[in-house]
């Protein structure tokens, strides 16, 4: 928001953004939209901007996530893992070579000023306010994007497989972090309550091989049963705080006016 948009109060947003843990807790999407919702009234920042500045978030969490994917690909391969994997691999290769070739013509795109390929395609007015991100963007702060997201989230998996080993469900580290982020995504599926049902439906048919039936509903159970304790106990804290800066944005004039 600072980056491209202006001033941004972080200390609200961090209240904010504790209570709206409580809607995680339900429901990943529902969370999801709530912080959109508040960043737009906050804000005053249009829609079409709001969205491109998520694509750009998105897109380079996406990018450095290949950047990882690749090497530990390879190296499921090198160790014999990748025919014991649960995915298709020609497909997997694909969508990581295509993910990291799209990214180095977007860079293309809008560093140098190149029009082709798909970015072209897509962004056929490159002056629209949606693209206002990527046409803004530095080089450094592509990067310390790319920095803010895949770090952390590589640590959360890494957490996630220490719980695993305690649990005794034993994967080949190279392969669980291969396959470990489409795990994650099939756990936040909004069709489950916290990630209940879906954790255990991930981990049997990507991880089965590697723990008895027992350890793997344990451990699918405590992981959502813990994440949502965890959430509800942040977004408790930060809820008083947080619903006075949501209420001044209520009450604002022409607020209640406003179409989403």
């Amino acid at each position: 928001m600072v980056w491209f948009h202006g001033p941004f109060p972080l200390k609200t947003f961090f209240w904010v953004r504790g209570a709206i843990y409580i809607l995680l807790m339900i429901n990943p999407s529902l969370g999801g939209g709530g912080i959109l919702l508040y960043l737009k009234r906050k804000t005053q920042i249009t829609w079409t901007k709001l969205w491109g500045l998520v694509l750009f978030r998105f897109g380079l969490g996406m990018w450095g996530m290949c950047l990882v994917l690749i090497p530990a690909t390879l190296a499921m391969h090198h160790y014999g893992l990748a025919e014991k994997a649960r995915i298709n691999m020609g497909i997997w290769w694909g969508l990581l070579i295509f993910g990291f070739a799209w990214m180095v013509e977007a860079w293309i795109f809008w560093h140098h000023k190149r029009r082709f390929g798909l970015s072209k395609l897509v962004a056929p007015n490159p002056e629209s306010e949606f693209w206002t991100a990527f046409r803004l963007a530095t080089r450094r702060r592509w990067f310390l994007t790319w920095a803010m997201i895949v770090p952390p989230f590589l640590l959360w998996l890494v957490g996630w497989y220490l719980l695993a080993l305690a649990f005794e469900v034993r994967i080949p580290f190279f392969e669980y972090m291969v396959i470990s982020p489409l795990v994650m995504l099939i756990i936040d599926l909004p069709i489950a309550f916290g990630g209940f049902g879906t954790a255990t439906l991930a981990w049997v048919t990507f991880f089965g091989d590697y723990g008895s039936a027992e350890n793997i509903a344990a451990l699918t159970l405590f992981l959502p049963f813990a994440r949502s304790i965890c959430r509800a106990l942040i977004g408790l804290v930060s809820l008083k705080p947080a619903l006075q800066d949501i209420n001044s944005l209520t009450l604002a004039p022409g607020a209640e006016n406003e179409q989403p």
